[in-house]
């Protein structure tokens, strides 16, 4: 039986092939004479050239590196595809960025225009609560203060994060705009102890706040009677399990982070929405609320490695 294979067939430039054939000869003659005045080299010039061999591109006096060899094809620019829309004779304008539930979609990186956006709204709210007495300094009592902010500002700061792939900077972006306004809130200096900010009004930080958002999420989709919703799940998990991007890769690492039933186990026995939430709010504050005698090692470490309690 034999076996097709699709082979690609590579145009070489044969005049430069022969060219560093020719190279290669005299080379190899020069090796074989060894001839008794070396050319002597300087420092620089050697670590120059180790550095273009660390590249893994050495290239020649002409800058043609191996790359180069493979096709005589010329690298060709990616350009997006115009297209031009008419209605009514009229041409309608293209947008690179769209809204849709109060998300903006845009061609990539899109969680960076969102967290700008997610930032202005929950401080506009936060402005507008100050009337109240939700501003720390001869204001409301930090804890009511606390529960006010955490019932109007964290749900506008987080509102759709749980669907964006979010990066590394992107959460601290949201974590410096949270302890800031906790610091407000109970009048605390700015080098104050970033775990004392959180663990004195016994606050979550906003990566668990976000950790919420996904799980509510993912009982709503465990829990709906659409069966194309959960066919879809099903392949999502099969398929991008690993993948980062991913809403289902994101949430199986929530789930083990969390010692929560896994997807399998909540289809089968899935309980009560109140129960749920139960189950979220004990395990998150088991895990990021620990006992007195964690909670000060808690306190000793971030003192010791923070620069934030350090005498300026």
């Amino acid at each position: 039986m034999k076996i097709l294979v699709y082979q690609r067939e590579y145009i070489h430039e044969n005049g430069y092939l022969n060219l560093c054939k020719i190279k290669q000869q005299l080379y190899e003659q020069a090796i074989d004479k060894e001839a008794e005045h070396q050319e002597q080299f300087t420092e620089s010039q050697v670590m120059k050239a180790i550095g273009k061999l660390n590249t893994k591109k050495s290239a020649d006096e002409s800058g043609i590196t191996a790359e180069h060899l493979q096709t005589q094809n010329q690298p060709s620019l990616l350009r997006k595809s115009s297209y031009s829309w008419t209605m009514g004779g009229k041409v309608v304008k293209t947008s690179d960025c769209s809204e849709h539930l109060g998300i903006k979609r845009t061609d990539g990186k899109e969680q960076n225009f969102n967290i700008k956006e997610r930032i202005h709204t929950a401080r506009r709210t936060k402005y507008a609560l100050m009337g109240s007495g939700v501003h720390g300094t001869n204001g409301l009592n930090p804890a009511i203060s606390y529960q006010i902010y955490k019932t109007y500002v964290i749900p506008r700061l987080t509102y759709g994060l749980e669907v964006l792939p979010l990066t590394k900077s992107n959460i601290e972006e949201l974590e410096i705009f949270h302890r800031k306004n906790l610091r407000h809130l109970q009048s605390l200096p700015e080098r104050t102890s970033n775990a004392v900010v959180l663990l004195l009004l016994g606050a979550l930080p906003i990566e668990a706040e976000i950790h919420k958002r996904h799980l509510s999420l993912l009982y709503s989709i465990v829990s709906c009677d659409n069966s194309k919703i959960k066919d879809v799940m099903i392949r999502q998990i099969a398929t991008n399990y690993d993948n980062k991007k991913s809403f289902f890769s994101r949430i199986l690492n929530i789930l083990e982070m969390y010692d929560l039933p896994s997807i399998n186990y909540l289809q089968k026995n899935l309980p009560k929405r109140d129960i749920w939430k139960e189950e979220i709010k004990k395990k998150g504050l088991n895990m990021l609320s620990p006992g007195p005698l964690e909670m000060l090692d808690v306190w000793m470490d971030d003192i010791n490695l923070s620069d934030s309690v350090k005498p300026k």
